[in-house]
């Protein structure tokens, strides 16, 4: 009986034992939990989630392109004001075209003594040659020129002072006006021979060569009166009968009159 009684009691201590340890172990259980929760907690503060992440990437993305496109844009900008500063007036390109495509020759120069002024913006030729482009020169600008000059044709004035002293600008009324005049020298010279036809020309009833009168063969040859500036800015030969004919060197030739068989035109 003794003997049952001891083994209850141990067994009971035996109890209190692990209830003791259970209830120490929870608490430590508890105080590791509660630690880790604020851990946790803290670390979420500075957590950023994938989807925040992804929209500052977007935002910053777009705001680089956006950038991009600014620049391009002025890039754009800049080039087309320089273009700008760089078009002349657009029937003064048109008469260049024109011109280049007519040849190199220059047939006559005459001197003169000038003051013009552009009144369009025009280009400067650094020789008498219409391929020739200088300087890009603004409507208002004044020149001194002391020579007209015939490069296919197509008449240019020298400019003889300042920074552009020896190069070369249109003579066409429609974009210089003379300002003052010191010389004698008038749109018509008197010149009493003939010319003859190195190949076959178109001759003209107008003074601006639009009308056309006949077309003459190589070999035919006719008198003039002389040669003259047209109003559109080309050197022609006056005709005896009344008609017109560009001058053009490649295509005509100068002979005596007295000898030439001029042939009437039909």
């Amino acid at each position: 009986m003794l003997k049952d009684y001891n083994g209850i009691r141990k067994t009971s201590k035996n109890i209190k034992v692990k209830i003791a340890t259970s209830f120490i172990l929870a608490i430590l259980l508890s105080l590791c939990f509660l630690i880790m929760l604020k851990f946790i907690s803290s670390a979420k503060e500075h957590y950023v989630s994938f989807d925040d992440l992804q929209t500052t990437a977007v935002d910053t993305t777009d705001e680089m392109k956006k950038q991009k496109e600014a620049e391009e844009k002025a890039k754009i900008l800049e080039a087309q004001e320089k273009a700008n500063a760089a078009r002349i007036d657009s029937e003064a390109q048109d008469e260049e075209i024109t011109a280049k495509l007519a040849g190199t020759f220059v047939s006559y120069s005459f001197d003169v003594n000038r003051e013009i002024t552009v009144n369009k913006k025009l280009h400067t030729f650094k020789s008498a040659n219409w391929a020739d482009t200088g300087d890009v020169i603004e409507a208002g600008t004044k020149f001194t020129v002391d020579k007209l000059v015939s490069p296919a044709g197509y008449m240019m004035y020298r400019i003889s002072s300042g920074d552009h002293a020896g190069q070369f600008v249109t003579a066409n009324e429609k974009f210089v006006s003379v300002d003052k005049k010191n010389d004698n020298f008038s749109n018509f010279v008197s010149r009493q021979v003939a010319i003859k036809f190195l190949a076959s020309q178109n001759v003209y009833k107008d003074q601006e060569i639009n009308d056309v009168r006949v077309t003459m063969s190589n070999g035919a040859v006719l008198n003039i009166s002389g040669y003259g500036i047209s109003k559109n800015n080309r050197l022609i030969y006056h005709i005896t009968d009344g008609s017109f004919i560009p001058v053009n060197p490649v295509r005509l030739t100068e002979v005596n009159r007295e000898s030439a068989n001029s042939k009437k035109h039909k």
